[in-house]
This record gives C-alpha cells, sequence and structure tokens, in this order.
C-alpha cells in the first residue's frame, strides 16, 4: 500500500464563491530492478472546501492511498503530484523492498 499525506495549509487552492477548490492529480509508476513496469495508477482527486470549513483544515491532511499488488522483491516507486489549480508538480522516486 502507498501512502500520500498532504497537508491541506501547502495546497493551493482556487476560490469559486466562497469555496475553495484543488484537484489535485496522481500518477505512479512502480519499476523493478530490472527496470520492466510492474504496476502503474492514474487518479484525479478533485478537492472542494466549504468557506465555512477553511479553518478546520489548517492542522488537518489530505490523505491518498494506493493498493499496489507486487510480489516480494526490489522495487523504485515513481510518484507525481500534481495540483491543476496552480500548475505545480511533486516528483518522487524511492527505492523499496517488499
Amino acid at each position: 500500500r502507498i501512502h500520500i499525506t498532504v497537508p491541506y495549509r501547502n495546497i493551493f487552492f482556487r476560490a469559486r464563491g466562497s469555496d475553495l477548490q484543488a484537484t489535485l492529480e496522481v500518477e505512479a509508476k512502480i519499476v523493478d530492478t530490472a527496470g520492466s513496469e510492474v504496476w502503474t495508477f492514474s487518479k484525479g482527486y478533485p478537492i472542494e472546501v466549504a468557506g465555512n470549513k477553511r479553518r478546520e483544515l489548517l492542522g488537518a491532511d489530505f490523505t491518498i492511498d494506493m493498493d499496489a499488488p507486487i510480489g516480494a522483491g526490489s522495487y523504485t516507486l515513481n510518484l507525481t503530484l500534481s495540483n491543476t489549480a496552480d500548475g505545480t508538480k511533486t516528483v518522487v522516486k524511492r527505492d523499496f523492498t517488499v
């Protein structure tokens, strides 16, 4: 299982009336030691925060969980998290062993 945690205070939102909106897009790929792709994932996560809930979320996190059904071995996770509200991207590359 892959778990991503993003503090709400670090997410750029666009105002729509009194509400705030953003979409986080996740693209993930796991490759084995030979460089062969063993798992991919791509999904958008729209986030809408009502104007009266803003303060409550300042100390909270937005979480994304992904199940990656892979067997025992050594792998590399390549993950890109994009915010469509401002175009920012975060790229993570992690080696791990199952």
